[in-house]
């Protein structure tokens, strides 16, 4: 319980994913539809509101004080719905956010879910300048503060891997990582498959794999993006002969079957924990509701 000054704790992308507060917000096609038609109702409430009385006969010009306060009340509506996004400024926003979460998953890494809003916003700021290697850092970071609450989100939904996950987690820290990268990216096959009840690292089933992301979450700017890379082609499921054009690739393919060994970096160890930490919440999406329209 927080102390009566206490501030309330800064609310992140994954709580705001499991509780729909704001997914609501941004859900609801149809409602924008008829926020923007009763915008233009109030475009200019004064003229529309006044001259409806101005032919009102003279008994009634006692009420005209009344009518005026509440022609001021919407008012301020007018000023609230000129702030309100069209769906085109959504659109927009939700393609802009899914190209940097696709610049940074062709990079190697996917957007920490415990990450504030506020934090976001200012990831995206950074990528919007150019920054894209201090935004690395900065998820690199925190990935290594993750570390320890990695453990009980694999093996709370996955019991009977605890054992694999204790020793990926334990090479990690004791800086063996050819061993952690190899057990973090056999994890994260595990896991995928039983997820998707298909590889999500198999690009015959890229399609597949967006079919279903698609019949269980929305097209919003606040999620849609996170949730689209995973039907991308990217450095970890690549052909092992195209790699050359990624910046310090890691692939599964080469790791697990012997075909590259400059993997043993504290950097790739990383990026596979990222890797199994963007699969692993995907482990939400199975309670959500499909769409069989999508």
């Amino acid at each position: 319980m927080r102390k009566p000054n206490e501030r309330k704790p800064p609310i992140t992308l994954g709580e705001n994913w499991s509780n729909n507060a704001v997914m609501r917000a941004f859900n609801f096609g149809h409602e924008w539809n008829e926020i923007s038609r009763l915008a233009g109702l109030f475009n200019n409430p004064g003229q529309k509101i006044w001259s409806s009385f101005l032919t009102v006969p003279q008994p009634f010009t006692r009420d005209f004080e009344r009518i005026q306060r509440f022609n001021e009340q919407f008012s301020h509506l007018e000023s609230i719905f000129k702030n309100i996004p069209t769906l085109a400024d959504l659109d927009a926003l939700y393609e802009k956010r899914k190209r940097g979460a696709l610049l940074l998953a062709k990079r190697g890494w996917f957007i920490p879910l415990d990450m504030t809003l506020g934090e976001i916003k200012d990831l995206f700021r950074r990528l919007d300048a150019g920054r894209v290697d201090d935004v690395e850092l900065l998820i690199e970071a925190r990935l290594e503060q993750q570390i320890p609450s990695i453990e009980s989100a694999l093996i709370i939904p996955f019991p009977d891997l605890s054992d694999i996950v204790n020793q990926a987690l334990e090479l990690h820290r004791t800086a063996k990582y050819f061993g952690s990268v190899a057990l973090f990216l056999s994890l994260s096959d595990s896991i995928g498959e039983r997820i998707f009840e298909m590889s999500p690292v198999s690009k015959k089933q890229l399609r597949k794999i967006e079919a279903w992301v698609n019949s269980r979450t929305r097209k919003d700017p606040m999620f849609g993006w996170y949730w689209s890379t995973i039907s991308a082609v990217l450095p970890i499921n690549e052909n092992t002969k195209k790699l050359a054009g990624y910046i310090n690739p890691l692939n599964r393919h080469a790791v697990l079957h012997g075909e590259r060994w400059d993997h043993g970096t504290k950097r790739h160890s990383l990026k596979a924990v990222s890797w199994l930490s963007y699969v692993l919440q995907f482990h939400d999406l199975l309670s959500a509701p499909l769409d069989k329209s999508a």
